[in-house]
């Protein structure tokens, strides 16, 4: 569901989806890797980062997704994203941009395959916190990619009756599937859905609780 504005309360949470250093992988490989994480770096920069603060300003809890994927788990070209290029220019994002997130008070929770409720096939305490938290409320999600760690996501809290708000802005994916429209055809999915809402993070009004 497309929705110009949202009224958001401290009974909801935010979901932020491999979106930390070492949150993807071990001293922050996938985003050192090399090309095409300019969009996931403005998606950041621009959208997480300010609705992190709001929503914490706003007292709304925040939970942040660990992606702790094995070596040689997922093939090729993935598995390219696990070497650091020191020969990449530093316009690929070979900084450490994630500041300080999370701090105390966030929950992390590891998980070992895009979905984001177990990790190595057991419960990560993911469910239980939402049960806790989303009072009636929304499980606002931003992060990456959006294609797979997001999408999966956003399945699974729809599969468990929640009702997942995607940040438009506060996602994104690989530079070359934004260019191929694998992107976009994914948030089009998501709007699509009658149980999911799609907004810019500028049009959620966060109210405190």
């Amino acid at each position: 569901m497309l929705s110009s504005n949202l009224r958001v309360s401290g009974r909801s949470v935010l979901l932020v989806i491999d979106a930390q250093n070492d949150i993807c992988h071990p001293a922050g490989e996938f985003a050192r890797s090399g090309k095409g994480v300019n969009g996931i770096k403005r998606a950041f920069e621009n959208g997480i980062l300010p609705m992190v603060e709001k929503a914490r300003s706003c007292g709304i809890s925040i939970g942040f997704i660990r992606a702790e994927y094995k070596q040689g788990q997922f093939e090729a070209p993935f598995e390219k994203l696990l070497t650091v290029n020191d020969s990449e220019a530093d316009s690929t994002w070979r900084i450490r941009i994630y500041l300080d997130l999370p701090k105390n008070g966030d929950a992390i929770f590891r998980k070992s395959q895009y979905e984001p409720f177990h990790f190595n096939g057991i419960d990560n305490g993911l469910a239980d916190w939402l049960a806790g938290n989303v009072v009636e409320g929304f499980v606002l999600v931003a992060g990456f990619t959006t294609d797979n760690c997001v999408k999966a996501g956003v399945n699974a809290l729809v599969e468990r009756r929640y009702a997942p708000v995607v940040l438009e802005d506060c996602v994104s994916t690989r530079d070359y599937k934004i260019d191929d429209g694998t992107h976009y055809r994914t948030i089009s999915r998501f709007r699509e859905h009658n149980g999911i809402y799609v907004v810019q993070s500028g049009a959620v009004e966060l109210i405190r609780c």
